[in-house]
């Protein structure tokens, strides 16, 4: 250490910096330089015996100063280029990292002072730096600084939109974290990077206050976001420990329906996979050389799981909840819900339409629904249809086409095609709703959702609905719009249609004849096939409303009833409760006996019984009334596990 009448001496007692960042800015010191003097060469207004001067006084200084232990010129150098390249800051640093930048400024400015005095190839004369610094010139050019923003740009050449957007995503995200720094130094530290995904929550990109009222809005930082999200964790943690009479594995259950939802792995590796694009673009058009794939998936895995084993240490009760999309059909309470709501009943208004009234309106939140479960068209497709798409096939058998002319986009080659219309659609009356659209063919059948918003109207339908689902509680996770179209594949396999055949139906690529040759298919067999997927809908003609409407859907017998557990410090059910959909009149009660006291807020005298009774009990309920599972999986595998100990083979 310098001793006190030492004077400029800047050196603390702190960690020095990293060997590769002090890489990075002595081959940044480097590069910068000898790129500056190739550029001079070609410029007429340069002056090299000024120059020369300029470098053996910069030369005759640094000596001086480096004798008396002024290391602040080197420092302040590599403190610009550190902030250029992006960088952590060099101040404070130790003495050797100091003396290593002013040892690279030497030996940079004595092989540009020899270039100049005796004439001599730039790259020749620095062959040695440029090996010691990887710094390798490509058809006689040093290779250029690569910016995080520079590299993006390049990448989104030859995209399509929908790709750039993502990589723009992508590329904000690395912006936000790293600053445009040097795409060498993002990619060094990609570990970190993803660090910070795995705790970004899966709305961050939702959060920009804007909406139909307010056109202008600004995202908050993504720190903040992840603080937020991270402060209302804790507090759930808190809160659920303070659970009275609560196991921990009743506690972990709760958790999920109550903590922040954070960016699924499967996103992060899309993100991994978009910077990997980003690599190997700045490599072939911009002269990058570090590293074009940095992490595979299973080192991301194994990366995120030892992050979630530290956080875990910190926090006993630590889950990070993701709610990746894993779909399943739609169950036959759920639609039955739908099929015999307000909306295909009656509803109040137009924008009453889960409140109980006089009117069918029918328009997109009626018939998309249907068109997507009996038909298993995408819902891109269906908001795209016109009237014109309305076809009477030499089959004899009313059809719709889907993704027909060049401004209707199918998600894939096998989206171009017609199905035919099934036969409970007809009975509802669709052909002839379509007709009254007028003969215009460009009329379309949905404009109140498609020229909202023409480039993403399946976000405005999805919304919208989401909010009916909502107030019809229909809300579940797993069994979201889109599955609607599961029901359907789930309803044809039931019926015994081939795979292959069901493919076909729901637009998947197909290697078969009747899938390469689609629109020639026998339509009348297709037809036939999709009867088959039987929704049970009775269908009576309306006087009132003068179209045909649903009375009512028999996928189930019985009233719903839905189910409650308290788990017990193993995880299986400690208490079971059941109570009528509606007027949540307990019907059912049980504490199983073996299970330690449990805390059952507002359950009234439940019987406490062995686990085979309490199961029982709640299986005898099953011949009145349709049991809705817990919406919480634990909880639902729990119950599953629960029922096999009150349900017999023969039941």
């Amino acid at each position: 250490m310098p001793e006190e009448g030492d004077k400029k001496i800047f050196i603390e007692p702190t960690t020095p910096a990293t060997p590769e960042s002090l890489h990075a800015i002595s081959r940044e010191i480097v590069r910068s330089q000898f790129e500056l003097l190739l550029s001079n060469f070609s410029d007429p207004a340069f002056d090299a015996e000024a120059q020369i001067s300029h470098l053996r006084a910069e030369l005759e200084h640094l000596q001086i100063e480096v004798r008396g232990r002024d290391l602040s010129r080197p420092v302040r150098i590599a403190r610009e280029v550190a902030a250029k390249i992006g960088e952590q800051a060099v101040h404070p640093m130790d003495a050797g990292a100091a003396r290593q930048f002013a040892t690279t400024l030497k030996a940079t400015w004595k092989a540009e002072l020899t270039v100049l005095e005796d004439f001599e190839d730039p790259l020749t004369v620095a062959t040695g730096l440029f090996e010691r610094f990887q710094i390798v010139p490509k058809d006689g050019r040093i290779p250029p600084f690569v910016s995080i923003s520079n590299a993006v740009e390049i990448a989104k050449q030859g995209k399509t939109d929908g790709m750039c957007g993502k990589l723009d995503a992508t590329g904000g995200l690395l912006l936000e974290f790293f600053g445009n720094v040097s795409l060498d130094q993002a990619a060094r530290r990609i570990v970190e990077f993803c660090r910070f995904l795995h705790r970004l929550p899966r709305d961050h990109g939702q959060k920009h206050g804007k909406n139909r009222h307010k056109k202008e809005g600004a995202s908050p930082p993504k720190r903040e976001l992840i603080a937020a999200a991270d402060a209302h964790d804790a507090e759930c943690y808190e809160k659920v420990r303070a659970m009275p009479g609560a196991s921990e594995r009743q506690q972990l259950a709760m958790l999920p329906e109550l903590l922040s939802i954070r960016m699924t792995q499967t996103n992060l590796e899309r993100h991994l996979d978009r910077i990997h694009d980003i690599l190997r673009a700045a490599a072939t058009s911009l002269g990058y050389s570090g590293d074009t794939r940095v992490l595979t998936y299973s080192a991301l895995a194994q990366e995120m799981a030892t992050f979630s084993q530290e956080l875990r240490m910190q926090e006993p009760l630590f889950l990070r909840m993701t709610r990746p999309k894993t779909r399943s059909r739609w169950s036959g309470i759920r639609l039955k819900k739908l099929l015999t709501s307000p909306i295909y009943r009656g509803c109040f208004s137009q924008h009453r339409r889960t409140r109980s009234g006089k009117k069918i309106i029918r328009d997109a939140i009626y018939w998309v629904p249907l068109i997507i479960m009996t038909m298993g068209t995408r819902l891109t497709e269906v908001l795209q249809l016109k009237a014109g798409d309305l076809i009477w096939h030499d089959d004899g058998v009313f059809c719709l086409r889907f993704a027909w002319t060049v401004e209707q986009d199918g998600k894939t080659k096998s989206s171009r095609r017609v199905v035919p219309i099934p036969q409970v659609l007809l009975e509802l009356g669709l052909v002839e709703w379509i007709k009254q659209k007028g003969f215009d063919a460009d009329n379309l059948l949905f404009p109140e959702i498609f020229k909202r918003n023409p480039v993403h109207s399946d976000q405005t339908f999805t919304k919208r609905f989401w909010t009916i689902r909502k107030n019809l509680e229909l809300l579940d996770h797993s069994e979201d719009f889109y599955a609607l179209r599961m029901s359907l594949s789930s309803a044809l396999w039931r019926a015994g249609v081939a795979e292959s055949d069901r493919q076909i139906i729901i637009g998947h690529t197909s290697k078969t004849t009747i899938g390469q040759s689609y629109t020639s298919a026998d339509m009348g067999k297709l037809k036939e096939m999709l009867d088959l997927a039987d929704f049970k809908l009775k269908i009576f003609n309306s006087r009132v409303h003068g179209f045909p409407v649903i009375g009512d859907c028999g996928l189930i017998s019985g009233a719903p009833a839905n189910v409650e557990v308290i788990l017990d410090a193993k995880g299986a059910v400690g208490a079971v409760r059941v109570t009528r959909e509606g007027d949540k009149k307990q019907l059912a009660a049980a504490c199983v006996s073996t299970s330690d006291a449990l805390k059952l807020p507002g359950w009234k005298k439940p019987d406490r019984v062995s686990r085979e009774r309490a199961a029982q009990a709640v299986h005898d309920l099953t011949s009145e009334f349709a049991l809705i599972p817990p919406g919480n999986s634990v909880q639902a595998e729990a119950f599953e596990q629960f029922m096999a100990f009150g349900t017999s083979p023969s039941d």
